[in-house]
């Protein structure tokens, strides 16, 4: 963490420290606010988060504070998640369309991002050539009449960057599909077979928030309160899983100096890292299977 990261997190928490040298996360969220906005730079919002909980968690243990009770109780995060959901979408449509002049400051790692890698018009006309081909029957045709595959060449079109549309990918939460649909054809698109997800027992949720205790402040918290519950051979899959993801996600810690990402395969980073990831479907119609396929001779 940045010493200005931590000299500014300082100040907040020596200003709303309480008389028995309590703290409490929401007040800090509210002082913090404009600086965690700003700070947002992309990514998935609940690792921005989590970022966040950890540098005010590293200060807090510096300064010898505690957290006060109702940690979080008021959730303060949401009243910036807004915020940052908009600037969440708000780059694929500033760097697809055309930059505003403000952007020629920038500097050249940024425009050369990539989100804003340019595309040739030679690329942009063969595409929209190959869907122009489609006839009617073979395009999707929603209610309006409009046809999805028309839309995606208007977008197409206009942009001048790297987009999702060239892949025919119409994330129906990225603000430049409103130039081209309604909210009523958003709302179709995005139901259009819609995955029905089941429903979480309230045993399994209850087991989810024993984890969410705030006297788990290190990964061996967590290890040891995993290892507390034991479920029946052939019952409880699901609660096994989060009982076995959290163990080994807290030992991936434990061994944190000896791993190397950097020098990392992809089979390794599955294999010593996110292996609880394919076994989340052990009990699901979804088959998850790793590495290469063992040759027959």
């Amino acid at each position: 963490m940045a010493n200005e990261d931590v000299k500014y997190i300082e100040s907040i928490l020596q200003n709303i420290v309480n008389e028995e040298n309590r703290v409490n996360w929401d007040e800090f969220i509210i002082q913090a606010k404009d600086s965690i906005i700003s700070s947002y730079t992309g990514g998935n919002l609940n690792t921005f988060k989590e970022a966040w909980k950890r540098k005010f968690q590293t200060v807090l243990d510096n300064l010898e504070y505690k957290i006060k009770k109702g940690f979080g109780s008021r959730n303060a995060w949401q009243s910036i998640s807004g915020e940052l959901k908009i600037i969440k979408d708000s780059p694929s449509v500033s760097s697809a369309i055309t930059p505003s002049s403000s952007r020629s400051s920038e500097k050249p790692s940024s425009i050369n991002s990539k989100h804003n890698t340019l595309v040739s018009m030679e690329t942009k006309a063969r595409i929209i050539e190959k869907i122009s081909q489609l006839n009617d029957h073979s395009k999707w045709r929603l209610s309006s009449g409009k046809f999805v595959e028309d839309a995606v060449c208007q977008v197409i079109n206009k942009c001048q960057y790297e987009h999702p549309a060239f892949s025919f990918i119409v994330d129906t939460l990225d603000l430049i599909w409103k130039k081209v649909f309604t909210k009523e054809e958003l709302r179709e698109i995005r139901n259009y077979k819609a995955p029905v997800l089941p429903s979480i027992g309230e045993d399994v949720k209850n087991y989810l928030a024993s984890f969410d205790q705030d006297v788990f402040k290190k990964p061996k918290d967590f290890y040891d309160h995993a290892f507390e519950s034991k479920f029946e051979f052939g019952t409880s899959k699901t609660k096994r899983w989060i009982q076995k993801s959290v163990i080994e996600v807290a030992e991936v810690f434990e061994d944190a100096e000896r791993i190397r990402l950097d020098d990392f395969s992809e089979g390794d980073l599955f294999n010593k890292i996110w292996q609880f990831v394919s076994k989340c479907f052990k009990d699901s119609p979804v088959e998850a299977k790793l590495g290469e396929r063992v040759k027959i001779s």
